[in-house]
């Protein structure tokens, strides 16, 4: 397993008392596997992802990731596995607005000491179809190249999984099917993981199992 999860819980202290956000969550992700997390606002999913991605910790449970446990990790522990193991794709696309599109891809590369960074920046960006855009500012691209962006920064690192947060929220709906296409061709070639928290069943439905939460539990797991 690239990704597992065992009795995963996480709270916050509010004035009205403990808010139990996660109930003792139980899942794993395989290698090369797609999975969605589907569910109403409010039910954890972004404070699930939170976790995954090591932005924020589990009060109790485990986090594995490629047998790493995230528990044994300092805070520059885990965003070293951010930059170099795990891709992650955001609905807002969160590019650079002063750098160039292959600029942005290049830096997760140089963060990780890449000296052919630049190279492999423009090699990707023709693998998502914007051979003709690298010299481009985020600003001077259509939601649908700052998402091709943003999935081109994603894979660049070769990941073993890659994380991805509404990642067609933001684009209508003839350009989001046409972007997560890409993205499942990316990660299926890559032979990368995918875990996405998607509000869209067409999304949900491309992956290869669709898990259910409600009220911070997972309530059902699907193959399709």
């Amino acid at each position: 397993m690239i990704f597992e999860v065992n009795k995963v819980a996480k709270g916050f202290d509010t004035p009205k008392g403990r808010l139990e956000v996660l109930k003792e969550i139980t899942f794993s992700v395989a290698k090369a596997e797609s999975v969605a997390i589907v569910g109403r606002s409010g039910s954890g999913k972004s404070t699930l992802l939170s976790l995954l991605c090591g932005l924020e910790r589990a009060d109790s449970g485990q986090l594995k990731f490629d047998n790493i446990d995230y528990s044994t990790l300092s805070e520059d522990g885990l965003t070293s596995l951010r930059a170099t193991k795990i891709g992650m794709i955001f609905q807002q696309f969160h590019l650079l607005s002063h750098l160039k599109a292959w600029e942005n891809v290049a830096l997760a590369l140089e963060l990780k000491g890449d000296k052919e960074a630049k190279d492999k920046a423009f090699n990707i960006l023709k693998e998502v179809g914007l051979s003709n855009r690298e010299n481009h500012f985020p600003n001077q691209l259509s939601g649908g190249e700052q998402q091709r962006v943003a999935i081109a920064r994603s894979i660049a690192i070769n990941p073993k999984l890659i994380l991805a947060d509404e990642p067609s929220g933001s684009l209508d709906e003839s350009t989001g099917d046409e972007i997560m296409n890409l993205m499942f061709d990316l990660v299926e070639k890559h032979e990368t993981s995918l875990l996405v928290v998607t509000h869209s069943d067409r999304l949900a439905k491309k992956c290869s199992r669709i898990l259910t939460m409600q009220n911070g539990s997972l309530v059902q797991g699907a193959s399709l």
